[in-house]
């Protein structure tokens, strides 16, 4: 949610352009890349038309579902059904340039797992990028937050292995990869975020707009997470 974005898909698309950048995938020809956890593959599809020809996307996701309609709407890109738990099975005899994961890693049952399949994966002069979410380190537990980490982690799908601070979070990526890049994207993901969604609640409910702020406040001052992307 950066400067002048109004809209979650206006967030979105910045995002998917923040880690092209990040990736320095524009000005590269013949990249083998890999998106894992790839869902509709919308980033994929936005990549792919500022890239080269030469450039390949395979892009993986557990859901059939999601991956079917995707395959429908790009045939340039190889989509395919894949557990990221078996990423270093499926793709035994490659290796990537390029090995991205968007908000999928905090799903996985095996994080530390799948940092060590990227890291067999990625090829010498590879990069990774990962946008993810940990627990804040300014986060305290009393009966209000862990109500609403409960109910974060329900909502997001989070493990109760996964939800680990920042500290070992940095541990558990640095122990496999050269993080080269670390950034903190929390106040442009999260609040605004819920500023944008209690609006929209409000207003499809015809609730009166203080009942959004206070409950955006709410969700701003006691949500547990953190959002970082690493370059690696």
């Amino acid at each position: 949610w950066t400067e002048g974005v109004s809209t979650l898909e206006e967030a979105n698309l910045q995002l998917v352009k923040f880690v092209f950048r990040k990736s320095e995938m524009a000005d590269q020809s013949n990249l083998n890349i890999l998106d894992i956890g790839c869902g509709y593959g919308v980033q994929d599809m936005e990549w792919l038309k500022h890239m080269d020809t030469t450039n390949r996307i395979t892009a993986v996701d557990i859901s059939e579902e999601q991956i079917y309609s995707a395959m429908k709407k790009n045939t340039a890109i190889c989509f395919d059904i894949c557990d990221a738990s078996y990423i270093e099975l499926k793709y035994k005899n490659q290796t990537f340039d390029r090995i991205l994961s968007l908000e999928s890693a905090f799903h996985y049952p095996e994080r530390t797992l799948f940092f060590k399949q990227v890291n067999h994966l990625l090829k010498d002069n590879g990069k990774f990028i990962i946008t993810d979410i940990m627990l804040n380190p300014s986060y305290k537990t009393n009966r209000i937050t862990k109500l609403c980490l409960y109910i974060f982690a329900d909502v997001l799908c989070i493990p109760a292995k996964n939800l680990i601070t920042e500290e070992k979070w940095d541990k558990q990526l640095s122990s496999e990869l050269n993080v080269i890049e670390s950034i903190n994207l929390s106040d442009k993901t999260f609040q605004p975020y819920y500023t944008y969604f209690m609006k929209q609640y409000c207003k499809n409910h015809n609730y009166p707009d203080w009942v959004g702020r206070a409950l955006s406040d709410f969700f701003c001052t006691h949500q547990p997470f953190l959002y970082k992307m690493a370059i690696c």
